[in-house]
């Protein structure tokens, strides 16, 4: 039998954290938001009865032409930290949105 404070989260996990809707305050008016990928630094393990705050902030809007008309990126950069403090993961996240 595993202690519960040894038991630690596979890396995917830190994935499964939501963004909040706050962070879309920004988006043009009645587009589409399609998720466009997202990458994970893994730095810390997550453990079984952790709490872990998230922060997110933009780091980047741009706009793209492609065959189907103008298309808005927004890269939301988020830090994941237990109650220790320790930073556990980086996730950028990309969003596409059709204007």
């Amino acid at each position: 039998r595993v202690a519960p404070d040894r038991l630690i989260a596979p890396p995917a996990f830190a994935g499964i954290f939501r963004l909040s809707e706050l962070t879309f305050e920004k988006l043009p008016n009645n587009s589409r938001r399609l998720a466009a990928g997202m990458e994970i630094d893994f730095l810390g393990p997550i453990r079984a009865g952790d709490r872990i705050a998230m922060a997110s902030r933009i780091l980047e809007v741009y706009e793209k032409t492609g065959r189907s008309g103008s298309m808005v990126f927004m890269v939301i950069g988020s830090t994941l930290k237990n109650q220790n403090g320790d930073i556990v993961a980086r996730i950028d996240h990309r969003f596409m949105h059709r204007v």
